[in-house]
């Protein structure tokens, strides 16, 4: 393959992270610049937090929240975050559910804000 493109694009794509079974307490941080993702396989019940945000740049965090082939894990969202309709996303607890939520900051972490999906 002779595409130029190809390199730029696997370089220079949005991070991924996958935490399997994060466990009781899961923190995630905003990327040093720019934007994140995160992919949680979930073994059980799980309270995320959010910290982070550089100063002066909009970042966004896009949540990939997946079941574990037995279901019923469910996730505690933080306090900290301003949701887009009042409320947190509901996170589906059936076996093998994947659920989305994307989590911006505009301040430097200051205030997050929610939505559900991406």
């Amino acid at each position: 393959m002779d595409d130029p493109n190809i390199p730029l694009a696997v370089v220079s794509g949005i991070p991924v992270k996958t935490t399997l079974n994060p466990g009781d307490a899961c923190p995630l941080a905003m990327g040093a610049f720019g934007h994140i993702a995160y992919r949680l396989l979930l073994r059980g019940n799980t309270a995320i937090s959010v910290t982070g945000g550089t100063e002066g740049q909009v970042q966004t965090m896009l949540l990939m929240i997946q079941q574990a082939p037995a279901g019923g894990a469910e996730v505690t969202w933080p306090d900290n975050i301003i949701w887009a309709d009042g409320k947190a996303p509901f996170v589906d607890s059936q076996a093998g559910a994947i659920s989305f939520a994307t989590i911006m900051t505009l301040d430097g972490g200051k205030r997050y804000y929610g939505r559900p999906g991406f």
